[in-house]
């Protein structure tokens, strides 16, 4: 056979089978980031090879696909290793990076077509958002985790506080990541986030047992008293606490309506501010439609407020808890307007409900604005009368129920007053706060609560008058045609016991001038007043300390708005500074001078204060503030003035711009430099140590000075500021021998420091129940009274007082009596010290009796 011809049969050659793609077998902890990690490839090839993201959930996922590129491990028989929680947090910020590039580059280089564009910006969106939650958790995991074993086995006593720990690890995790900007950015988005979480679930208590909605949101409160308005929003937003908002408002529909106006009024007093809004507005607008109880409740409380005085005054404190936000707004004109359509055709019934509610300390505002909804349906008349209602009822409230808490008081401290106006003369300050205190401690607690509850009701009867006042100073402009004139308004102040009673509520809380309206009051008070040199300086450091040094400290250079509302300010303080008796020409240089350093605090003066430069800011700051200590007036009452002033826009500017806080070490450094350039304080140790103690936290009004300033940190220097002036204020006036000035500036003090500082201790004996306060009642003239009969028991009570001062010797305490206030305030005037007067009366008694006065012809002897 020949062999075959090779070239005449068509043979196919043999092709091998594709290998099937390598796979892997998902375990436990397995993330997308993980495995493209352990297979040297990119998490993007890995997820586009299985068909889906780069974020995916493996835990459902069997076996994965691997990249025809991918690279086993040396030993892939053995798992990966699972990632650490700083892997898995790192893996997450790079996938959050890439996402962020896709969408950036996917929007770059899309077609000029502004659909095709949406699509893609929408696409790529979804995709970064969900990029970033898994970032979010990631870093949760890391700072978890850091925080359970930092403190696991730790005492309590001992453990680092968490957001220390919370600080410490966002940090660190930001420091892996340096010179990438947008990771840094998203890293402290995601901290402080977690971080603002930690803070809300640590403030929000939880509670087992019969708990009223009411009792939590007061117990919450607590919790939320010296934190920033920040966290007050995230916690007040939270659906637990949401929950008990809807529940304390259903809580009160369910009582009867007496009793659901008080439950209200009473909750609104112990929360927050935007907390009792949140509750008025679901009492006021239930959300369920099926309820009847709470559909009828908020008209029922307005049927009742008509007829009701205590109803009203109820109605009142929660009409007067809502803000100036359109919501709020729009709540109280529904509330005044089903008042309004009620009672227009009849009033007679509610004005005088109105009338005596209001006499008895019910605020005024809300028969305002219901006469103002009268005016508007064309009921004038009825409107007239519900005016007329405001208006005698502010001046029932002046005529009648001040003159009460005055005399009330009077006969509650009549001994005390007599004591301090016989011996005060020859005691020092610091003695007769000691010797007031030990005489309040003899007296006992059932004397001590009688005293509280008296001076509380003439402060809040005091600090009803001054919103009556300010709220009928600025109706509606639908009333003004027959509203009172401010003439005629000015005559309710100009009496003596009402100077006497506001001087008095004022020095226990400057707080009672807070707002709009009470300022108001407070500047025609002064008006009116400006001859009464006592009054003036009674009142005057309380309303600078709660309206004009607040709208100075809110500067920002760089925002025009608020550098007009400061300019408004300086105009509203020039005019009170004339009232105050300051010489014209003072309140010219002084003003002018405010203006000039605004000026170049928007020029340049803080410029690198927006970049955390504060203290190139201090610098530049400071020879502006230097001229206002060397003018003209630097050592007189305008001085205080206006180099408080200074320091209020100075330092208001810094904390402003800078973002900085007071309870930075630097800034309060800075503040100091501050104050010493001005000469706002004379002893730089003592500012220091206000800088220190101020807390918003303590004290009476704490919810008072949030709602306007700018942020904490204003709010604190607002403390520093209100110290200082009242502490220079003292000063002088104890160089001048001006113990009225002397008293009545600490006093201020006092007041400041309950509403400032944290606790009555803080302050020693000024920030006790009653404090200096009580010497004002002296000095004013208020309960003077006769001496008791028996001389022998008031001679007794003289030795306690003056036992209770620390002076030890009976011989001096027994001579200081027989010579009384006149003799020893005699002493005073020819310049002796309440120590010399002390040492004359032990070692020297003959001389107590020289007559300490001049001949007919002036001449002393």
């Amino acid at each position: 056979m020949r062999p075959a011809d090779s070239g005449s049969v068509s043979v196919t050659p043999y092709v091998a089978p594709p290998a099937p793609a390598p796979q892997y077998t998902v375990q436990p902890h397995d993330t997308v980031q993980s495995v493209a990690a352990a297979y040297s490839v990119t998490p993007e090839e890995l997820a586009r090879t299985n068909h889906i993201d780069v974020n995916s959930d493996l835990s459902h996922i069997t076996v994965l696909s691997l990249p025809s590129n991918a690279v086993a491990p040396a030993h892939n028989d053995q798992p990966p290793a699972p990632q650490t929680p700083s892997q898995k947090t790192d893996a997450a910020i790079a996938a959050y990076d890439a996402a962020v590039k896709q969408r950036d580059d996917d929007v770059r280089n899309a077609p000029h077509n502004g659909a095709i564009r949406q699509d893609i910006s929408t696409s790529d969106s979804a995709a970064v958002d969900q990029a970033k939650k898994a970032m979010d958790a990631a870093i949760q995991d890391e700072i978890g985790g850091q925080i359970a074993s930092r403190n696991s086995g730790v005492p309590a006593e001992f453990q680092t506080p968490t957001d220390q720990i919370i600080k410490s690890a966002g940090d660190a995790i930001a420091a892996r990541h340096q010179g990438d900007s947008a990771a840094q950015s998203a890293i402290s988005a995601s901290v402080g986030a977690y971080q603002l979480q930690q803070q809300t679930n640590a403030l929000i208590p939880s509670f087992s047992g019969p708990w009223s909605a009411s009792d939590k949101l007061a117990a919450l409160s607590n919790n939320l008293h010296g934190q920033s308005q920040d966290v007050i929003d995230h916690v007040i937003a939270d659906p637990r606490v949401q929950g008990w908002i809807q529940d304390a408002a259903k809580e009160a529909t369910g009582k009867p309506t007496v009793d659901c106006a008080k439950d209200l009024a009473d909750l609104v007093q112990k929360v927050p501010p935007d907390l009792a809004r949140q509750v008025i507005q679901a009492w006021w607008t239930p959300s369920d439609a099926n309820d009847l109880a709470a559909q009828l409740s908020p008209g029922n409380v307005a049927t009742i407020a008509a007829t009701d005085k205590d109803t009203y005054k109820n109605l009142s404190i929660i009409y007067g808890a809502l803000g100036d936000d359109p919501q709020s707004q729009t709540l109280k004109q529904q509330i005044a307007s089903t008042i309004a359509s009620q009672q227009q055709d009849n009033p007679t019934f509610a004005q005088r409900t109105f009338t005596d509610a209001i006499s008895e300390g019910g605020n005024a505002q809300l028969a305002i604005d219901v006469a103002s909804q009268m005016q508007a349906a064309g009921k004038s008349d009825a409107a007239r009368s519900i005016l007329s209602a405001a208006t005698m009822g502010t001046h029932n409230l002046q005529k009648q129920t001040l003159a009460q808490d005055v005399q009330a008081y009077a006969k509650q401290t009549q001994e005390l007053n007599e004591l301090i106006k016989d011996l005060g003369p020859g005691l020092s300050p610091q003695q007769e706060q000691q010797a007031i205190n030990s005489y309040m401690a003899s007296k006992g607690k059932d004397w001590q609560d009688q005293l509280g509850s008296i001076k509380d009701k003439l402060v809040s009867d005091s600090r009803a008058f001054s919103n009556d006042l300010g709220e009928l100073l600025d109706v509606p402009d639908n009333l003004k045609a027959f509203a009172p004139t401010r003439d005629g308004l000015g005559k309710l102040t100009d009496d003596d016991t009402t100077r006497q009673a506001i001087a008095f509520a004022a020095s226990q809380d400057p707080s009672i001038f807070d707002g709009k309206d009470a300022g108001e009051a407070a500047k025609l008070m002064i008006e009116v007043s400006h001859k009464n040199k006592e009054f003036v300086t009674s009142i005057g450091p309380a309303y600078l300390s709660r309206n004009l040094l607040p709208a100075l400290a809110g500067l920002n250079p760089n925002d025009p708005a608020s550098v007009a509302k400061v300019n408004g300010a300086l105009a509203n303080l020039k005019e009170v500074a004339g009232f105050m008796g300051l010489p014209q020409s003072d309140i010219e240089e002084g003003t002018k001078k405010l203006q000039e350093e605004i000026e170049a605090l928007k020029t340049e003066s803080l410029a690198d204060a927006s970049q955390g430069k504060g203290i190139n800011a201090v610098a530049a700051t400071r020879n502006e503030l230097s001229e206002m200590k060397e003018m003209s007036f630097s050592s007189g009452p305008a001085g205080v003035l206006f180099r408080a002033a200074a320091l209020a826009i100075s330092g208001g500017a810094l904390l402003n711009q800078s973002g900085t806080t007071a309870d930075d070490p630097s800034t309060k450094n800075q503040l100091a430099e501050l104050a010493v350039s001005v000469g706002a304080v004379q002893d730089t140790a003592a500012f220091g140590t206000a800088v220190g103690m101020v807390d918003r936290s303590g004290g009476v009004g704490k919810w008072a000075l949030g709602a306007n300033l700018a942020g904490q940190a204003t709010e604190k220097f607002i403390g520093i500021l209100n110290v200082l002036y009242f502490a220079n204020s003292a000063q002088e006036g104890y160089e001048k021998h001006d113990m009225p000035t002397e008293v009545l500036s600490l006093v201020g003090a006092a007041g400041v420091g309950l509403s400032v500082f944290g606790g009555a201790d803080a302050l020693g004996g000024m920030a006790g129940p009653i404090g200096l306060g009580i010497a004002v009642v002296a000095s004013l003239g208020i309960g003077v009274a006769e001496h008791y009969a028996n001389e022998r028991e008031y001679h007794e009570a003289e030795d306690k007082f003056l036992e209770g001062a620390g002076i030890e010797d009976a011989g001096a305490r027994s001579q200081m009596i027989s010579v009384g206030g006149e003799q020893l305030q005699a002493m005073r005037d020819r310049g002796m010290s309440t120590q010399e007067i002390q040492d004359i009366a032990k070692n020297n008694p003959e001389w107590m009796h020289i007559a300490y006065t001049n001949d007919p012809l002036g001449r002393p002897y």
